[in-house]
Order: C-alpha cells, then sequence, then structure tokens
C-alpha cells in the first residue's frame, strides 16, 4: 500500500488517543481502524477532515507517500513549518526592493501566460510596455492588449490578497474578466 499511516498511530500515542475514543466518538469505525494499523486503509476525505479536526493538524502530519516499492516517503511535508520559521525570522525586503521584485514577477508571468497563448512578444517587449508603456514596432495591437489587460488583472489580484479577499467563483470571473477584456469572442 503506497500511504502509510504510521504518523497517525504515533500522534494517537502521543494525544494519548484511543481506539475506544475514536470509536465511541464516531470518528473511526473498528473496521477503518484495523486497516489503518496494517497500512490497508483507504481514507475517505471526511474521515480524514474529523481526524485533522480532533488531533489539530494537517493531513500531511498523518500520513505519508512511500510508493509502490515501500521506500522513503516521497512527499514528507514535516519540514515546512521549520522552513516558515527561519523565512519569518529573515530580514524582510525594503519597500523599493519589494516594488522592483513585484513588477518583476508580474512581468515575467505576463510575458510567460502570454507567450503560451501564443503571443509573440518577448520578456524584454513586454516589461517595456508594462513599465514604460511604450509600443513596440511590427507588433500587433492585440498583443499589446494582452499584456495590458493581464496587467489589469494582476493588479486586481495583489489588490484582493493585500484585503485578504477569499478566492471565490466571483473572484475567479472578475480577473478572468480583465484577461478577456479585449477578445471579441468574449
Amino acid at each position: 500500500m503506497p500511504i502509510c499511516y504510521e504518523k497517525l498511530l504515533k500522534l494517537f500515542d502521543e494525544k494519548g488517543i484511543t481506539t475506544y475514543y475514536l470509536r465511541k466518538n464516531g470518528v473511526v469505525g473498528n473496521e477503518t481502524l484495523r486497516k489503518i494499523k496494517k497500512n490497508e486503509a483507504h481514507i475517505d476525505t471526511r474521515t480524514i477532515e474529523k481526524l485533522c479536526e480532533l488531533l489539530k493538524c494537517q493531513p500531511g502530519d498523518m500520513m505519508a507517500y512511500r510508493g509502490e516499492e515501500g521506500g522513503m516517503a516521497v512527499m514528507d511535508f514535516g519540514g515546512i513549518d521549520d522552513l516558515k520559521s527561519r523565512l519569518a525570522s529573515m530580514p524582510s525586503f525594503n519597500e523599493a526592493e519589494q516594488t522592483r521584485l513585484r513588477e518583476e514577477f508580474m512581468a515575467e508571468h505576463i510575458y510567460n501566460a502570454n507567450a503560451i497563448a501564443g503571443n509573440t512578444l518577448t520578456l524584454r517587449e513586454t516589461a517595456l510596455i508594462l513599465q514604460k508603456g511604450i509600443t513596440i514596432a511590427e507588433k500587433s495591437v492585440k498583443e499589446h492588449l494582452d499584456v495590458i489587460a493581464f496587467q489589469g488583472a494582476f493588479r486586481e489580484m495583489l489588490l484582493l490578497a493585500s484585503a485578504n479577499e477569499p478566492l471565490t467563483e466571483e473572484v475567479v470571473k472578475k480577473l478572468h474578466s480583465f484577461v478577456l477584456m479585449n477578445d471579441s469572442n468574449n
């Protein structure tokens, strides 16, 4: 079985949670517990949610993927919290550096997204349109408008993220409308 539940069993022991408690409170049934102990279980998402709530953890804290050959876990998320703590302890970038990095990332993102869609502008040309607002000779108006549309969507996305807006269907549609604003088929 490629999914291993050793971490889950260890959490039960650490937190003093008994199989009796799990069965009594309807978290996990007898048969599922037996299969977990033998690493034969296929746990559904509702049970995973219940276990996460009970143990105050993430799914990766309870199980690991070992592959068909039973080797080391391929998806080990154990070090993420340590990395997050290390990142938080590092000095942050100053305002100018943050702005420069954001603009650079935006130009690369817009260039790549448009290139996938067939836009022939280079990364440098895309950056010039975004930063200087210039027109590139021998490139179509549509290609320029694609860059400008993506810029609007990207800036709107940053505003939504800074306001901690939840990612809803309406938000996705709003961002998508920016990208499609110059498409006559939409």
